[in-house]
């Protein structure tokens, strides 16, 4: 089983759309997301190495090699990484269980207020079987409005082995996500090679190089992710190729530097509460909406769900190039979503179980996980409820 570390790096803009309409009845404007789905990447994945296989001959690529390559090469990311001379520092998906104030002495400061599952005792009354939940302690300030989309690594591990009430400068917790740019571009008429008339269109593509805030020069930034060969035969190859929307170019390279193990601490921890805290770093699809059933049975371990924090819904849709037809639009959770578990099994079973869900997908599907939904991290929880009369004091 052969795995290789990848870093893609767009040279133009890149977009990645989620299936809205585009033409003349619906706007001629094409926005990106503001991150790609794992099925991009992945497509484009196994699209490179089915080509390595045939040596570039696109007239070779038929329905047997698509579920050779569905079938065999798999992946884990992509995250966001910061490229710097000698290395690659990954992002993180801001996660959903903290939430991010103002302070009223500096704008590029901001207090972090851990979310926590809510005792249902007392006066407390919902109709949800799972605990809902709320800030740790009361905040009279007002979100902040710059608050990261994507983390830091060391901003990240802070939080998944201590989440608690602290503030931080936003320049060391992670940065607002990747800038737009705008482009208008022209229909050109194939049999008279012009302009056709009116035939005007738009595109916003993300920018994977931005401005440090102080302008003292520029950060770099590119897709890493991990492939997973299986029993194929062929290999991604290293160089220049298309991505995304309008096949704008993207330069591949390999890297040395693997995604972060588990930590020991938050292993002993975990083991030793049974309980924890299940970020996800990509969407995740699931049968129950926000809540997975395949993690509730596997790995010999007993998991239950107390509660999530969880953002809006995402729609993915697409283009099935094997059926010739649009896939069906689906409901995933979002990256960033956080379950609050509960694990019955010895310890060394539950140190099992975290070795085999750390950075691995949790998605119900078999064929969902293969393609990447569903990367999952572990981080500390004690296992208690918050009583909302203690916040209110």
């Amino acid at each position: 089983m052969s795995k290789e570390m990848w870093l893609i790096e767009p040279r133009d803009s890149l977009i990645v759309r989620d299936g809205k309409p585009f033409g003349a009845d619906a706007g001629n404007r094409a926005d990106s997301l503001q991150f790609p789905f794992p099925s991009t990447i992945t497509g484009a994945v196994r699209t490179r190495a089915g080509l390595a296989r045939l040596n570039g001959d696109r007239n070779g690529f038929d329905a047997s090699l698509a579920d050779d390559l569905q079938r065999e090469i798999s992946i884990r990311g992509p995250l966001l990484a910061e490229i710097k001379e000698d290395t690659s520092d990954f992002l993180f998906p801001a996660p959903a269980d903290c939430s991010i104030f103002q302070t009223e002495e500096r704008e590029d400061v901001a207090r972090l207020v851990p979310l926590l599952p809510i005792d249902k005792q007392g006066d407390f009354v919902a109709n949800l079987d799972l605990h809902l939940c709320g800030l740790s302690e009361f905040q009279k300030g007002k979100p902040h409005t710059k608050a990261p989309r994507f983390w830091r690594r060391s901003a990240f591990k802070m939080w998944l082995r201590e989440p608690k009430a602290q503030e931080m400068r936003l320049s060391e917790l992670g940065i607002s996500g990747l800038e737009k740019d705008r482009r208008t571009h022209v229909v050109i008429d194939r049999r008279t090679k012009v302009a056709q008339e009116g035939g005007l269109f738009e595109t916003r593509g993300l920018e994977f190089i931005r401005r440090r805030p102080d302008g003292s020069g520029y950060e770099r930034y590119a897709l890493a992710l991990e492939v997973n060969y299986g029993n194929f035969d062929a290999k991604v190859k290293e160089g220049i190729a298309p991505l995304g929307g309008e096949r704008r170019l993207a330069f591949w390279r390999k890297i040395e530097t693997p995604f972060p193990p588990c930590p020991e601490e938050i292993k002993n921890e975990v083991s030793k509460r049974k309980s924890c805290r299940l970020i996800l770093l990509t969407p995740a699809v699931f049968e129950q909406g926000f809540l997975p059933t395949w993690l509730q049975s596997v790995h010999s371990v007993s998991v239950e769900i107390k509660a999530v924090a969880v953002n809006r819904y995402q729609v993915i849709s697409g283009w099935d190039f094997k059926l010739g037809r649009p896939k069906g639009t689906r409901r995933v959770s979002p990256a960033g979503t956080v379950l609050y578990l509960k694990l019955d099994g010895s310890e060394e079973a539950i140190r099992n179980w975290i070795e085999a869900v750390w950075f691995s997908c949790v998605s119900d599907d078999e064929q969902d996980r293969k393609d990447v939904f569903g990367l999952a991290a572990l981080g500390v929880w004690d296992g208690e409820l918050l009583r909302l009369e203690e916040v209110l004091k």
